[in-house]
């Protein structure tokens, strides 16, 4: 996942609100009315006919009471005797109609039965459980589970309280121990090695885990490093991969889907961790293809006792992780801007800008595309001739006869050749082979399409 900076997520705050969201939870599940009625109106049985409400018929459970008492519910504080509350399963019923709870058996004689888990009975006899509380207060319905919440406030969400911080500076080894200190857990969504040895050797000092995922085209992984005495990433790699095997998502390119499925599942582990439920993908490795919609996950090794940042012996502290050169560790540069080759002589290269301005003067030429086909079928310049740079030396004769037409239509003197790729680097080699086989008149546009589409086309589409 291209990323210039990895994420972090702090436990401390995932638990105040994961609380905060059980309370409020809770409470709104308790405030919902129980079967039965409130004030005029009662809710039927389904095995009950319709009895007059004249008379009363104590549950064998309740304890005599006292006339014209109203009935609390365990759950529930006493409401007005002229308001009803319908509940969730009932619809409207008249408002002088007497209607059974739904725990009482018919009865054919001319009294009511209410249930001892029923609220309110009808007017004219009031009904108490035993294992009733009198809640002296006329205007509320509050859960034993729930603080009282005042009417006119909404109910907060569990995630106001959350903040992100910016840290708006290229990670170093420098600043890296004092910006990840912060934290309790370290998501890594870096696509470059350096990086990823460097949040990892970080982790381990300051004693934090490490939830790292990538994605690469239609793959991606992840797993969890230094959490509970699992392995690091120096455990599985103590040495660096080949520069020719690590590939970043801005060269080779991923299907944005992947790193979105990668990513919700790496803020999933990071919950996991935070709250300390289930299983972290510690000691294993989940991987994803997303082309056979299939996911796997297989067991990796365990935390090596001769790794040089996280074994036994180890020296490796703060002040080694400051010291250390990772770009030089690795061969390859921590920046994610992609290397800018400097292989010709000014006088052979133009700018994108004026390679316009010859394009509105009408100016005869060639423009050579030289990325792979598939990607010149992305997106491409008017008129431009593809020819990959894999495949030049042996498509020379389509060049020639390229500018032999463009010859026989404009002077034979003014046709020129250009030659253009996505950043500017394969363009300059392209140049340089063109050049052994004759054709001295070609050129390299700086800085390749992205360069067009920064200085000539801001609507350019780019990839």
């Amino acid at each position: 996942m291209s990323s210039l900076y990895p994420c972090s997520v702090s436990s401390n705050g995932f638990s105040k609100h994961y609380s905060s969201l059980l309370d409020v939870s809770s409470g709104l599940v308790s405030t919902l009315p129980p079967f039965g009625h409130i004030g005029t109106t009662s809710i039927p049985s389904p095995l009950q006919g319709s009895t007059p409400p004249s008379t009363s018929i104590p549950s064998p459970l309740q304890g005599s009471t006292p006339p014209s008492t109203s009935i609390p519910s365990p759950l529930q504080g006493s409401t007005p005797p002229s308001t009803s509350i319908p509940s969730p399963l009932q619809g409207s019923t008249p408002s002088s109609t007497s209607i059974p709870p739904p725990l009482q058996t018919p009865i054919s004689s001319p009294t009511s039965i209410s249930s001892p888990l029923q609220g309110s009975t009808p007017s004219s006899t009031s009904i108490s459980s035993p294992l009733q509380t009198p809640i002296p207060s006329p205007t509320s319905i509050s859960s034993p589970l729930q603080n009282s919440i005042p009417p006119s406030n909404s109910i907060p969400s569990p995630l106001q309280e959350s903040t992100i911080v910016e840290h708006e500076q290229a990670l170093r080894t420098s600043n890296a121990l004092e910006i990840l200190s912060q934290y309790d857990i370290v998501v890594d969504a870096t696509d470059n090695a350096p990086s990823r040895y460097m949040i990892s050797d970080c982790c381990v000092v300051l004693g934090k885990p490490l939830v790292s995922g990538a994605a690469l085209g239609l793959e991606g992984q992840l797993t969890v490093y230094n959490y509970k005495g699992g392995p690091c990433y120096r455990c599985l790699f103590p040495t660096p991969p080949p520069t020719t095997a690590c590939q970043r998502c801005s060269d080779s390119g991923v299907l944005g889907v992947v790193p979105g499925i990668i990513g919700c599942l790496q803020a999933l582990e990071a919950i996991k961790i935070a709250s300390d439920v289930g299983e972290p993908l510690s000691g294993r490795m989940l991987l994803f293809d997303a082309l056979s919609a299939r996911i796997r996950i297989v067991k990796i090794r365990g935390r090596s006792l001769q790794c040089e940042v996280c074994g036994e012996n180890t020296t490796f502290n703060q002040q080694r992780f400051k010291d250390f050169d990772y770009e030089k560790f690795t061969q390859s540069p921590l920046s994610t801007s992609p290397q800018k080759l400097k292989l010709l002589t000014p006088d052979s290269r133009i700018t994108s800008k004026e390679y316009k301005e010859r394009v509105v003067s009408g100016e005869p030429h060639i423009l050579v595309d030289v990325r792979p086909e598939h990607h010149y079928k992305i997106v491409s310049l008017p008129k431009s001739l593809n020819i990959p740079l894999t495949s030049l030396e042996a498509r020379f004769p389509e060049v020639s006869s390229a500018l032999k037409e463009q010859e026989k239509e404009g002077s034979r003197s003014g046709v020129n050749l250009y030659v253009i790729c996505r950043r500017g680097n394969d363009s300059q080699r392209a140049v340089e082979c063109l050049r052994t086989m004759g054709f001295d008149i070609a050129k390299d546009i700086v800085g390749g399409l992205e360069s067009w589409a920064d200085d000539v086309d801001p609507n350019f589409p780019m990839y």
